[in-house]
């Protein structure tokens, strides 16, 4: 049999790159030792951040602020918001700032929601109150960043709110914009793009599904063609010209079944106005009021409960990577000499290669190795076609991680 002796940087006969990028998951580092769910998450340049929520696991409330470090990997905790814990508060990111408030909290029979509102500077690591939301205490509120401006939407409070409100950094002020239609009032996933804002409002116990476009400039809403499966509690975020909502609750619409809590994932595209499927978290249990981000061309979704399994509350973390099929390494330098034939993948670098782990599109480990030396082959002849990644860990404590496609 010839072998081929390439780097992955290239691609020839026997490894391919499709330039149609596609998707799949990474799990990453846990979020701290317990879990949470009805927090919130934000990304401030290169950084990503968790506030908040609430954990049975250690039975409180929280107020934790946590940053993300996407190259090494690390989560390390910043400065405690500095009023009262609570969850199912809303964020958003305007410019190099974050901006947290809102949420619930149960003193007992008391249930105490909020209207304050805090601007968090990373640079600092401090937090500073900002002028309270007008529209009353509230939580499980929607919110988004559009046209340099902050946008808190709808809720639920002592009634359900439709009203719409647009938040100016500069000013430090509120302005209330025309009423949200959809059916549903809190729970709403959604994301931007542009100017335009897209809600998808699912009343999961009577039924309905909608979603709905926001123009911010014009003030206006326009219907939209509603996410295949309804759910609450979902997630959403939007990378180029494309939105992605996904997991959540399918409430009455599935009880008794299996499928009460999902793990999947939507694409949608504003142009054609459609959803496509993308590949599901490769877990066997799925997740509402969980947390997502954005840094780069790569989603990070995690935590949540699963309310099909009362105590399953979690604190996992993933990537979802969006730039497989390109012929980009995940990560720069140490880069190693491959060699591959239709049995093996063969590993030579310059220095010690502590450990190599080939996984599989959805980011679960298929194959490792601890050669400790420059060397290291792995045995490929009964993978099927498909993507993998190739991550090599050095005695250095560097690493190395790149994409291929097996034929």
């Amino acid at each position: 049999m010839k072998t081929i002796s390439l780097t992955l940087l290239l691609f020839l006969s026997i490894i391919e790159f499709n330039v149609n990028a596609q998707s799949f998951w990474v799990q990453k580092a846990d979020l701290c030792d317990f879990t949470r769910y009805g927090a919130v998450g934000f990304a401030i340049g290169g950084t990503g951040y968790v506030c908040g929520g609430r954990s049975n696991d250690i039975v409180k409330y929280l107020n934790d602020l946590w940053a993300y470090d996407p190259i090494s990997d690390t989560w390390s905790q910043k400065a405690d918001f500095p009023a009262e814990a609570r969850k199912c508060s809303v964020g958003f990111v305007l410019g190099d700032k974050g901006y947290f408030g809102l949420g619930i909290r149960a003193h007992g029979a008391t249930i105490q929601r909020y209207d304050d509102f805090w601007e968090y500077d990373p640079i600092t690591n401090n937090w500073t109150q900002r002028n309270n939301f007008p529209g009353g205490g509230r939580s499980t509120a929607f919110a988004i960043t559009s046209n340099n401006s902050g946008y808190v939407i709808a809720g639920a409070g002592d009634q359900y709110f439709s009203d719409v409100w647009q938040y100016n950094p500069i000013s430090d002020q509120w302005i209330q914009k025309g009423d949200f239609p959809g059916v549903a009032k809190s729970s709403l996933a959604g994301f931007s793009i542009a100017d335009s804002v897209y809600i998808s409002s699912c009343d999961t116990w009577n039924g309905g599904n909608e979603f709905w476009l926001y123009n911010t400039s014009t003030d206006t809403w326009t219907p939209k063609t509603p996410i295949p499966l309804p759910r609450y509690g979902a997630v959403g975020f939007s990378i180029g010209n494309y939105g992605y909502v996904g997991t959540g609750d399918r409430g009455a619409i599935s009880k008794g079944t299996d499928e009460l809590c999902l793990n999947d994932m939507w694409k949608y595209d504003p142009i054609s106005d459609q959803w496509t499927e993308l590949p599901s978290l490769n877990v066997n249990y799925g997740r509402s009021f969980a947390i997502c981000f954005t840094i780069g061309q790569s989603a990070y979704l995690g935590t949540g409960y699963d309310s099909t399994y009362p105590s399953l509350e979690l604190n996992d973390f993933w990537q979802l990577d969006f730039t497989v099929g390109t012929n980009e390494p995940l990560t720069s330098g140490n880069e190693p000499r491959i060699c591959i034939n239709s049995n093996s993948l063969d590993i030579h670098c310059s220095k010690s290669i502590k450990e190599a782990n080939l996984l599989d599109c959805l980011g679960q480990s298929i194959l490792r190795i601890n050669p400790n030396s420059n060397e290291a082959s792995l045995n490929i002849a009964d993978l099927a076609s498909g993507y993998y990644i190739l991550s090599v860990h050095y005695s250095d404590n560097s690493n190395y991680s790149t994409k291929f496609f097996k034929k």
